[in-house]
């Protein structure tokens, strides 16, 4: 999360765009809706036109320059474009990570409500994302928050799936094999 509020708010032209404070935390929400949406409709792009829509849909007091504004920030620093018109170019992430990341962010929350969720985008056969994103983060939060009832929800996913690899345990120092 410091990371990419680190990387979100050095950009220079963070302070052009016109996003409510704090900018950080929408962007993100963008880029989180954007994860969502392509994991959704099984795309590894996004075209200009959708960016825009979910720009429209999250800030409707934004004009089209502005969300254009917005699509050239969140593009020049998480996207690759393709197509040489503008409505045409189709935006992919340049690193897989950032993906899985705002796919990440986009879920955190709605697992809880909805454990489902993770079926319905088709995650679950996603071994890497489930094991190495998703669980270790949320199990490494919640420990440290203290919020029980999330915690022991994760633990009933773990054993759900299965029998799983020592890899969370070992982020979370629990790993008693050698």
């Amino acid at each position: 999360r410091l990371n990419a509020k680190k990387m979100i708010e050095s950009n220079r032209k963070y302070s052009l765009i016109n996003l409510p404070e704090p900018k950080s935390l929408h962007v993100e929400k963008i880029l989180a809706l954007v994860s969502e949406s392509m994991q959704r409709s099984g795309n590894i792009s996004v075209s200009r036109l959708g960016l825009q829509e979910i720009i429209k849909t999250l800030f409707p007091s934004c004009n089209y320059l502005q969300i254009d504004e917005i699509v050239d920030y969140v593009a020049e620093m998480f996207f690759d474009s393709s197509g040489l018109q503008s409505l045409q170019k189709r935006y992919a992430y340049r690193h897989k990570r950032y993906f899985e990341y705002f796919l990440y962010c986009a879920i955190k929350d709605l697992f809880y409500e909805n454990p489902g969720i993770l079926r319905e985008l088709r995650l679950l056969p996603n071994k890497d994302f489930i094991l190495n994103i998703f669980l270790v983060q949320e199990l490494k939060n919640n420990t440290i928050s203290g919020n029980l009832q999330n915690v022991l929800t994760l633990r009933f996913f773990e054993a759900y799936l299965g029998e799983i690899t020592c890899a969370v345990h070992k982020v979370l120092g629990l790993c008693q094999k050698p």
